[in-house]
């Protein structure tokens, strides 16, 4: 087995994808076998290469160390981060027995990454200082620089974390397909949570042509929320590039039904998004990730929506009136018309009512705020 030419064949993949399984013949069926599951991996195809790899009978211990090295990328990917761990512990006693100093470092950085995803901070911190003591190239080192940089944004130190970031970019020529990918994402997400939402849509538009498939979702998904972050106009329908990703056509469509006080719908989306990412997301517009709080996606649902019972009546309310102000004040996010309609003169919608309903609102809007979004109405401070 010469391990050289297996390595240089995953470089090939990682930045190009171009290898072909029958272009070395110095390669044995087994690293031929490994390279076809990285290239699952490389198009996102995790789950087909999660079956492969749990498919596999391996009893060599550098085929043991690269299968849970892989099958920790692909739980990774899914959002699985504790077996990703599992399988990254796994991956590193292997490479420890093999005394592999590449893989070695490889896997203590991704284990301080699976940490600062489980919002482990000092085992991840940890396991960066770990993997810092085993830097063989100036690569290695700017991928400390990075987990430094996530490290320092999951503590919310975000002059630390810019500085490094920006140390990791001014080196993104040298990287990798994948690496430039991981940089520029994480430099415009740790952009954003420091409050500079341009400078992050301009950083993540740098790497459009890295992104494909579920990346390339993400990317779409990102970029437009980047871009109507600043403006107060509702999101238009969903791109047609994300629609077929589950995971960005809920977050899309959540959005869209808060905007437009679409209350039924926007709970049923939430509880889908929930049993998907069951340690993120907690009850109705809770996030139960602290460091999430601040991502793009939950600040975007901020901005849409208020916490209730947060404005108090600081005049002499009655009536109808009353009834409007307490139902906008006790809601999470914007009420469609119909619904303010059918309780406060409990009955079913019927367009007879809408003016009745501009008189409250008009009346209410004397002593507080209203803003109205897609035919819905939210009480704002």
């Amino acid at each position: 087995m010469k391990k050289k030419n297996y390595q240089e064949a995953v470089e090939i993949i990682l930045n190009d994808r171009k290898f072909k399984k029958n272009s070395s013949p110095d390669l044995t069926s087994k690293e031929k076998y490994f390279l076809k599951i990285r290239t699952l991996i490389s198009y996102n195809q995790h789950h087909a290469a999660i079956n492969k790899l749990n498919s596999l009978k391996e009893d060599n211990d550098y085929f043991l160390a690269q299968k849970f090295y892989l099958l920790s990328e692909c739980y990774f990917s899914i959002n699985e981060y504790e077996k990703s761990l599992c399988s990254n512990l796994e991956a590193l006693h292997y490479f420890e027995k093999l005394n592999d100093s590449t893989y070695i470092f490889k896997t203590l950085y991704n284990i301080s990454v699976d940490y600062n995803r489980l919002n482990l901070n000092c085992l991840s911190l940890m396991y960066i200082q770990k993997a810092q003591k085993q830097t063989a190239s100036e690569q290695d080192q700017i991928m400390i620089l990075r987990a430094l940089a996530c490290h320092y944004s999951k503590m919310e130190n975000y002059q630390l974390a810019t500085d490094q970031i920006k140390m990791c970019l001014k080196q993104l020529a040298n990287m990798n397909r994948y690496d430039q990918k991981n940089t520029l994402l994480a430099a415009s997400d740790i952009y954003f949570r420091s409050g500079k939402p341009q400078i992050a849509s301009e950083t993540l538009a740098q790497c459009v042509h890295l992104f494909d498939g579920a990346d390339q979702a993400r990317f779409v998904f990102e970029s437009k929320l980047l871009k109507h972050f600043s403006t107060d106009s509702p999101l238009p329908a969903c791109p047609e590039s994300i629609a077929s990703f589950k995971e960005f056509k809920l977050k899309w469509s959540l959005i869209q039904f808060l905007e437009s006080g679409q209350t039924d719908l926007s709970h049923k989306t939430w509880n889908e998004l929930k049993s998907l990412f069951p340690e993120i997301f907690g009850e109705f517009l809770n996030c139960i990730d602290q460091s999430e709080e601040k991502s793009l996606f939950f600040s975007y649902i901020k901005k849409t929506c208020k916490k209730p019972n947060s404005i108090k009546a600081d005049v002499a309310l009655s009536g109808k009136v009353k009834e409007l102000f307490v139902i906008l004040n006790s809601s999470k996010a914007p009420i469609r018309k119909e619904e303010l309609i059918e309780k406060i003169w409990k009955v079913s919608y019927d367009p007879i009512f809408d003016q009745r309903l501009y008189k409250l609102i008009e009346r209410l809007k004397k002593n507080y705020s209203i803003i109205q979004t897609n035919r819905a109405y939210i009480l704002t401070k």
